[in-house]
């Protein structure tokens, strides 16, 4: 191009700028109800926790008389964080960027390393963990499909993810190894094992087949989840940790509004392996992508390189034991509703396999929800109030369930806001748990998921029992599991 301001700036793989570095926005309203209308802005333009190193150059200030925008030049410290936010989330509030320029007037320090930025790793791991969580998830809405594949009762598959849940005891053992040998190389064999594992249902489409893959799925999630919070905390600032670690956590939603209407779609129209091999094959796309854009480093920069050091400051925190038994009561009550909410659906509204995966997109809008609080929120009214509000909703939308779904679109508002309180208190707690041990980040994050996946594991023996005395008696246990959480909360968790 002949004007070197309308070439775009790239954030090319391997390449981050530090320092200070200018670019252009449109005219338009900023998040704190400003306008620029022309003037050059003079001082700093600043909000507390989303902008603390934004300065705005006073004689900067050009317009385009032929497109009527006025343009000015930012000095952004080097934030990586702060990046991912400006060309992700701020169109949405108003401030709409042109483009991000380099500007050879402007007078900065660039300097280009070899060094990815921390919001393509963010992206990465997004993208990696919506294909595990979409390969955790899908056995539950399509259980009464695999079960007619198999040709056996709900119940077999059923103790089958029980089994799944109950191998997240295992997550101190594995979890550990994102400190002993460091976080990319527990995301790639994460990784890994989840490819090898649904190509395993793709060639030997048997119960054997689905358990092999069921439980190396769970392994590799365990490897991944703890690696990537771990690799969060150790790059990511307390203050601003809430908002990283919910956007990774997408993920989590995306599974059901992207991922599980995909695999509706592969078993609607070719059969129900289908879906094993298509994530499979992206599970390796994640791998590869993991490991171009992760950093190598060295385990000596960790302070707990052993299992045997982590697991001792692990156990002489308190509140980090408390958190951990929060989280498995949460996913106890969680598992109690999900492990039979899809048969639910189908006994009581007679809807196809397709429709319960387009129905399923709810609950996925409604963990975004979540989500999207927590990176609202969290950070400015403190992660423990966080978690506490969403234990006291999700006991709430417990109870008035059954009362909702006494209509189809009463049941979706019911799953919707039961979704919403959860997620958010979930998510919540992840953030808190980073900075309770910060020499064993790795090893809590790991006894954090174990708690999770025992909660799982709960809820999984006892939900289907349960189900046959109706879903009122599913969601009474899922909210007493909630209201000792609150407690425990309240009375042992410090900050």
């Amino acid at each position: 191009m002949d004007d070197p301001n309308e070439m775009a700036w790239e954030f090319s793989p391997g390449t981050s700028w530090e320092g200070k570095f200018p670019i252009r926005y449109h005219w338009g309203i900023t998040p704190m109800g400003n306008h620029f209308d022309g003037s050059p802005p003079v001082g700093k333009y600043s909000q507390p926790v989303l902008f603390p190193h934004i300065e705005l150059d006073p004689h900067s200030d050009r317009t385009d008389h032929a497109s009527g925008f006025t343009h000015h030049d930012f000095e952004i410290d080097h934030d990586p964080l702060l990046l991912c936010i400006l060309t992700c989330a701020l169109p949405l509030s108003g401030l709409v960027f042109d483009q991000l320029v380099p500007n050879p007037e402007f007078k900065s320090s660039m300097n280009p390393t070899r060094q990815t930025s921390i919001a393509a790793q963010i992206v990465t791991f997004s993208f990696g963990r919506t294909i595990l969580n979409t390969g955790f998830r899908m056995v539950y809405p399509f259980l009464p499909s695999f079960s007619r594949a198999l040709n056996v009762d709900i119940s077999v598959i059923a103790l089958t993810i029980s089994v799944r849940a109950w191998l997240g005891l295992a997550s101190l053992l594995l979890g550990s190894l994102a400190d002993i040998r460091g976080r990319k190389l527990t995301m790639l064999v994460g990784m890994g094992i989840f490819s090898s594992g649904f190509a395993v249902v793709a060639l030997w489409p048997t119960l054997p087949g689905l358990f092999i893959a069921l439980i190396l799925s769970a392994g590799s999630k365990i490897l991944v989840d703890s690696a990537v919070q771990a690799f969060l905390g150790d790059h990511v600032d307390y203050s601003r940790r809430g908002t990283a670690i919910a956007i990774t956590e997408l993920s989590w939603s995306a599974a059901y509004i992207l991922g599980i209407p995909l695999v509706g779609f592969f078993i609607s129209n070719w059969d129900w392996r289908a879906p094993f091999l298509w994530l499979s094959c992206m599970g390796i796309i994640a791998a590869i992508l993991i490991y171009q854009v992760v950093p190598h480093v060295s385990t000596e920069n960790y302070p707990s390189s052993s299992l045997k050091s982590s697991l001792r400051d692990l156990l002489s925190h308190p509140s980090a034991l408390a958190g951990v038994s929060i989280g498995m009561l949460l996913s106890a009550g969680n598992e109690t509703v999900t492990i039979v909410y899809g048969a639910w659906m189908e006994q009581a509204f007679l809807i196809s396999v397709a429709a319960l995966g387009a129905a399923s997109t709810i609950i996925g809008l409604a963990e975004l929800g979540g989500e999207g609080l927590v990176a609202l929120l969290a950070d400015r009214i403190g992660k423990k109030s966080s978690v506490g509000i969403g234990l006291a909703f999700n006991s709430a939308a417990c109870l008035a369930l059954p009362q909702l779904g006494q209509t189809l679109t009463g049941a979706l508002i019911g799953l919707f806001l039961f979704y919403l309180s959860f997620e958010f208190a979930i998510v919540s707690s992840i953030p808190l748990m980073t900075e309770l041990v910060p020499k064993a980040r790795g090893t809590t994050m790991s006894a954090l998921f174990a708690g999770f996946a025992a909660g799982r594991g709960v809820g999984a023996l006892l939900g289907p029992s349960l189900f046959g005395y109706g879903l009122m008696a599913n969601c009474s246990l899922a909210a007493a599991f909630d209201i000792t959480a609150f407690l425990l909360l309240l009375f042992f968790m410090r900050e």
